[in-house]
């Protein structure tokens, strides 16, 4: 904690007296227009990598970037902080939702330690952390896992459909291999998350409305690039000056 406090001193020094200057302009009407969930990684600061100010974005952080699927809502098993979030965003007209994903992820390295045995009942006594993976991740493990039974299987194509955002997408995992297995596992595993968006009625009514628009990013933490799913190309694709054209097409069709 005695980093902590003295970051709160430097900030005292340097930063407090713009925050308020930026609150005040923002005011009481400011409307953040995305809702973004992220995985809870220490070396992970989507604020950064998007270059995003106060006020710009809802965040919601967990172990493993997760969407919970709406029918453990309905079955009584939780209520959902990131399900009260995307309620908070619809509240607030945010027209986008997002989930980031990212390299070595250690949320997503456990599931695939966990891939012989998915039964989340099966942790419950055992750990919160490998239940909650389970619970929400096991889909995503269940998919990589039969596509390489067999390890010689790694390097092949990976192909996979998903809903997202009400609209059917093809994605290819990873098509040029530059990835180890867990990373095309994370990969999958946001897509995956994503087209949980739609499980939630208050948002499937304004997907079908043209209101809300469901996006799927990625970061690898060890080169810094950020990679935005795009549905034109069929796989997450680096964001950068020669492709942010089709970047900005993808996310407004």
């Amino acid at each position: 904690m005695d980093k902590v406090l003295k970051g709160v001193l430097r900030y005292n020094a340097s930063g407090k007296s713009k925050f308020v200057e930026e609150i005040k302009r923002l005011g009481k009407s400011f409307k953040p227009n995305t809702v973004l969930i992220s995985c809870m990684d220490a070396r992970v600061f989507p604020s950064r990598f998007s270059d995003s100010q106060t006020g710009d974005m809802f965040m919601i952080r967990n172990a493993g970037n997760m969407v919970p699927h709406y029918s453990h809502y309905l079955e009584g098993n939780m209520v959902s902080t990131e399900g009260a979030g995307m309620e908070v965003g619809v509240l607030n007209s945010a027209q986008n939702f997002v989930v980031c994903g990212h390299s070595d992820c250690k949320a997503v390295n456990i599931l695939y330690d966990l891939r012989e045995d998915t039964n989340y009942l099966k942790y419950k006594n055992e750990s919160i952390l490998k239940t909650w993976i389970t619970l929400h991740g096991r889909k995503s493990i269940n998919i990589v896992h039969n596509a390489f039974s067999n390890p010689t299987d790694v390097n092949q194509p990976l192909v996979v459909s998903f809903n997202i955002g009400n609209k059917d997408v093809t994605a290819q995992v990873d098509p040029t291999n530059d990835f180890g297995i867990q990373d095309k596992l994370s990969q999958l595993h946001c897509l995956q998350q994503a087209s949980n968006f739609s499980t939630y009625p208050f948002l499937d009514k304004r997907m079908k409305a043209g209101e809300v628009k469901v996006h799927a990013m990625w970061f690898d933490i060890h080169k810094g690039d950020v990679y935005l799913f795009s549905p034109s190309l069929q796989k997450f694709a680096i964001i950068n000056e020669n492709s942010i054209g089709q970047m900005v097409k993808d996310v407004n069709s």
